[in-house]
């Protein structure tokens, strides 16, 4: 039985399309501080994007591909029947200068409360709920008391200590250190002015540093190990259940407390949840209940170098000590700079004086109705609620270098509410004939959601010291209010007829942010399934079923595209204020809702007494009318339109072979292997548009765009000029010349995924493995850029004594003859940093992503302790990087989460986790 839309169970035989499922031991006895990252290897078609913005910080999860152009392409996640916001809260992006990953709104779940979790990979699987659901659904079920025996109550106590230890995979060379020209800095204003590695050979001598004292001119290859701790999260949980003759509860509470690598971060959440049952004679009630506490400290900044600790420790001169650079500020409170420029930043300013810390209250919940008015036929109510709010703070104080005119401050509130209202009426499975069965139900939904949000930032304290909106001599108060509707209809029908299983869905969508004309769409799905092995059964065939699928699911607009908005300019004339038009996008009146159309085909096996499992998918999936954001004409007024003639398809193969090698009374060895392509294209892109930007690197010279007729998101830049032979053309001043044309290099988002999932038991110890691979992405490097015009990589070696000639033709065809001396070399290699081509790497992998021992101990054991179980395990994250071509950085070190796939800034060093775990039940 598994768990499908709208949290009807239904037997996996007979469903047409995929549904893949884990148990909830599966992901708390490897825990970390996001669920998501639990996921990684364990679905096929499930990709998790660990983006490198520390223990709590957003993922990018995506199923089969990129669906929407524009629009979220991470599922709608549903706990216990309750659809939960999970948008990002970010300013982090690779341009401009940097900022923070605030998460994505799952780090409330406690992965100890999850009983099972179905992804809905599919618009067959997906369809009831909607156009919330065009990229997939996550269904997590948390456990309950049902599972006991009557008149039984049992205590659960989880709880699980890890490390994290900073991978330092950086390479870099350590024979020249700080200076200019090939000379060490022999003044104070030497030192200041730079923090590239462009001097003299390190020799020992005593060279003058950023605070005006002689150190010896040696290399430091310990910045990373000095300045990263190692981080620490301890989870403590513990749940009372119980079951009586009409009832059964569960009662949890969590702490989950995260120290981060960089010093002053962290992390704390504290969480409590409530979930009871009751039935007597025909009616039966249901209620959940969560609340969640979370509160984080010094998130730090991604991206960018404005503040950036990574983007400091990560530049640093050869011959700095970051351990020097304590406590970062002088008497007075003032940076204590490295460079006169206040870039980078003292990485000891920005953590002892930088404040940041925000808050997160959720409360979601449901409650369940169910009247069962004969044996087969039902009607059931739910109200369905998740709220939360969200307070961020943060302050630069006053004699931060790189704003010389003072900090500042922002003030930032949230307030989400996603209100469902359901009403179901069904039946259960009901046979009319000897072989036919049948089973349904309709029902309707309203779904209310409302964000309310408000922000204050502002420069300047007036008085310093006092880090208050009001001591701020500039202020700029903002309000926000955006709300949505959207009512539905839908019904679903199964029908069983001996080995054949047929599904057929509808639901009917009305939204209150598109226009009256055509605000509605309805939208269908058939599915059939057909048991093989009861008609062909030799000996060794155990199990076979054929599928296939059809479906479509449709996807709204954001709030308020269709009309023109209006704003109150700052500054009035005569004392009357003046106002503007806000829009910066060409609104729509005529805006419609997009449409995906899925066709899916399947089949699984099972042989030799099930100990060989074969599940082989493939799918074909296209979104039409995708709404798009256009780049316009900025002499319209206007920068962007917003049209409805996207498309976008997505073809692939999902495969999952299952294998049970040793089956004995002592041993047991069990082998999952997935697989799965997905081939996407951007088919079209609105009318004479055949390039959208999505993202540009901090250094200016790669960019992540979507391109007509390529997979979605293309990474590209600059490559060197070269002649009809491939060779490099070199101007007048022996440096390399750039043919000014932004080029394709290839796409940022992975196409293969494939992982290998072990368990092998003796006795009373399991050992848990999983190897995790991913393929097919392009990643730019900043870090390798940055390395190249610091001084910093070995490639800038060539030519520090002598000189370099770059080996090609000069602009008139000849060979390029020209010297280039090494005074002049950091100019010639800030060239070479320059040429996206090369800082492109592929960003396949293969992870030992996990690993756990684990020993349940003997039952005459823990009875003494009138214990039921108890299972201690060594656990392990991220542990070893098998594979990788990536230098200096981890390949899955993108700078956000959200489309924009392709680009390594200058984010969180790569970590490996090492804990124990202890479950107890009494």
């Amino acid at each position: 039985v598994v768990v499908t839309a709208l949290n009807i169970k239904r037997e996996k035989r007979n469903t047409g399309y995929l549904v893949e499922s884990i148990k909830g031991n599966r992901v708390s006895e490897n825990k970390s501080v996001n669920i998501e990252n639990s996921f990684s290897g364990k679905i096929a078609g499930l990709d998790v994007g660990n983006t490198a913005n520390g223990a709590a910080g957003s993922k990018r999860v995506t199923i089969r591909g990129i669906s929407s152009i524009s629009g979220s392409n991470q599922p709608l996640w549903v706990i216990d029947g309750i659809p939960i916001n999970t948008s990002t809260i970010s300013n982090a992006t690779p341009s401009g200068g940097g900022g923070i990953d605030f998460g994505d709104g799952l780090t409330f779940i406690n992965p100890d409360d999850i009983e099972n979790i179905t992804v809905l990979k599919g618009n067959s699987a997906a369809a009831l709920y909607g156009s919330r659901a065009s990229a997939g659904v996550i269904l997590i079920t948390t456990r309950s008391g049902s599972n006991l025996k009557k008149n039984m109550f049992q205590v659960n106590y989880s709880g699980s200590y890890t490390v994290d230890q900073v991978k330092d995979l950086t390479d870099w060379q350590y024979d020249y250190g700080q200076g200019t020209g090939g000379l060490a800095p022999v003044s104070l204003q030497d030192a200041l002015s730079s923090t590239s590695n462009w001097g003299a050979k390190l020799d020992g001598s005593n060279v003058i540093q950023f605070d005006n004292k002689l150190r010896p001119y040696v290399a430091q290859k310990n910045n990373m190990k000095n300045f990263y701790k190692d981080g620490l999260t301890a989870t403590n949980s513990i749940a009372l259940s119980g079951r009586t003759e009409y009832t059964n509860f569960r009662i949890s509470a969590s702490k989950l407390s995260n120290k981060d690598i960089i010093p002053n971060s962290s992390f704390d959440r504290d969480l409590f949840s409530f979930h009871a049952e009751t039935k007597y004679n025909k009616l039966s009630l249901g209620t959940v209940l969560n609340y969640s506490l979370e509160n984080a400290g010094n998130r730090q900044r991604i991206g960018g170098n404005y503040s950036n600790v990574n983007y400091t420790i990560l530049n640093l001169p050869t011959n700095l000590n970051v351990l020097d650079l304590r406590p970062g500020y002088d008497s007075t409170g003032a940076e204590i700079g490295i460079t006169n420029m206040g870039i980078p930043t003292n990485p000891y300013f920005i953590t002892n004086k930088l404040v940041e810390k925000d808050q997160r209250r959720r409360v979601n919940g449901s409650l369940e109705i169910k009247y069962d008015f004969t044996k087969w036929l039902f009607a059931k109510g739910r109200m369905l609620e998740d709220y939360f709010i969200y307070h961020e703070d943060d302050y630069t104080p006053n004699g931060v270098i790189w704003s010389p005119k003072g900090g500042g401050m922002n003030e930032d509130e949230r307030r989400s509410s996603e209100e469902n209202y359901e009403l179901i009426l069904g039946t259960g499975s009901h046979t009319v004939l000897n072989s036919l069965k049948i089973s349904g139900f309709i029902g309707g939904n309203i779904y209310n959601s409302v964000l309310e949000t408000s922000n204050v930032n502002g420069t300047v304290f007036v008085v310093d010291k006092i880090y208050t909106i009001n001591n701020l001599s500039v202020k700029y108060p903002s309000t926000g209010y955006s709300r949505q509707k959207t009512n539905s209809l839908f019904f679903s029908s199964e029908i069983e007829y001996k080995d054949f299983a047929f599904n057929f869905t509808g639901r009917k969508d009305w939204f209150s942010t598109l226009p009256l004309s055509h605000n509605s769409l309805f939208y269908p799905s058939a599915s059939l399934s057909y048991v093989l092995n009861s008609r062909l059964y030799p000996g060794w065939l155990s199990f076979a079923k054929a599928r296939g699928s059809f479906a479509q699911v449709s996807g709204g607009a954001s709030p308020y595209q269709l009309n023109l908005s209006y704003g109150l300019d700052r500054d009035n004339y005569n004392g009357i204020s003046l106002q503007h038009i806000s829009n910066t996008t060409v609104p729509n009146a005529d805006l419609k809702p997009l449409l995906s159309t899925e066709f899916e085909a399947g089949l699984d096996i099972g042989l030799l007494k099930n100990r060989l499992a074969l599940s082989l998918t493939f799918y074909n999936r296209s979104t039409n009318q995708d709404i798009v954001t256009t780049n316009i004409s900025i002499t319209s007024g206007y920068t962007n339109a917003i049209v409805n003639l996207g498309q976008i398809s997505n073809k692939g193969i999902e495969t999952s072979l299952r294998l049970n090698i040793i089956n004995s009374q002592n041993w047991n060895w069990d082998v999952l292997g997935i697989f799965s392509y997905n081939k996407n294209n951007v088919e079209s892109l609105g009318p004479d548009v055949t390039k959208l930007q999505l993202s540009q690197s901090k250094t200016g010279n790669a960019f992540v765009n979507i391109e007509k007729g390529l997979p979605f998101g293309q990474v590209e830049g600059y490559r060197y000029t070269k002649n009809e032979k491939g060779r490099i053309v070199y101007d007048q001043d022996g440096y390399p010349l750039s043919n000014g044309q932004v080029q394709i290099f290839g796409n940022g988002n992975y196409d293969k995924l494939a992982s290998l999932n072990n368990t092998v038991s003796y006795k009373n110890v399991v050992l848990q493995f999983l190897l995790d691979s991913k393929f097919g992405a392009k990643i730019y490097s900043e870090i390798n850029s940055l390395a190249t015009s610091g001084g910093l990589s070995k490639s800038t070696l060539e030519g520090r004594e002598t000189g370099i000639t770059g080996d090609g033709v000069n602009m008139a065809g000849g060979p390029n003859t020209v010297h280039v001396t090494p005074a002049n070399l950091s100019n010639y290699y800030g060239r070479v940093a320059g040429f996206t081509e090369n800082y492109i790497y592929d960003a396949g992998f293969i992870k030992l992503r996990e690993i756990s021992m684990g020993y349940n101990f003997p039952e005459k054991w823990v009875s003494r302790l009138r214990m039921s179980k108890a299972t201690l395990s060594v656990i392990a994250r991220n542990l070893w990087i098998l594979y990788k071509k990536t230098p200096n950085f981890d390949p899955e070190s993108n700078t956000t989460s959200d489309n924009a796939q392709g680009i390594a800034a200058t984010v969180y060093p790569a970590t490996r986790s090492m804990g124990v775990n202890l479950n107890i039940t009494f």
